[in-house]
């Protein structure tokens, strides 16, 4: 259980350093992006915005599961359970084929309008088919 402990403690020590950088992040970035339209301007910000709300969110989240030992232990048990597990899995998989499909499809359509467009998705889409060989590579080598 200490060893459960001491890792949300680190991710609580992570979100928080995240927080307190995300304001750093964002004011360097708006000084950057000077003659940037207020379309992406807006972007940036609403991203930043939804960010640190996730971080904030997750840090007093785990603060609350690390002052009471009773949700701690539900956590705990919430976390390694394997039905838990195996559904995240499949979930991860399932997801991560559905987007690969919908982004070549939408590369495909894109095609016909705006060939960066269709490029860019491209870019995507083999970026993501390299992340998936190495991380199966990864976890064939780990397991």
């Amino acid at each position: 259980m200490e060893e459960f402990r001491r890792k949300l403690k680190t991710k609580r020590m992570i979100l928080t350093m995240f927080c307190m950088s995300g304001l750093c992040i964002y004011f360097a970035l708006n000084w950057l992006t000077d003659g940037v339209p207020d379309f992406a301007r807006g972007l940036i910000m609403g991203i930043f915005v939804g960010m640190e709300v996730a971080a904030v969110y997750y840090a007093v989240r785990l603060t609350v599961l690390l002052s009471s030992e009773e949700k701690l232990k539900e956590e705990y048990i919430k976390e390694n359970d394997e039905r838990n597990a195996a559904i995240q899995k499949e979930t991860a998989r399932t997801a991560s084929v559905i987007s690969l499909m919908l982004a070549a499809l939408a590369s495909v359509a894109a095609g016909f309008f705006q060939p960066v467009v269709s490029m860019t998705l491209a870019a995507d889409i083999l970026a993501g088919a390299i992340i998936t060989v190495v991380v199966q590579a990864y976890y064939n080598k780990k397991m």
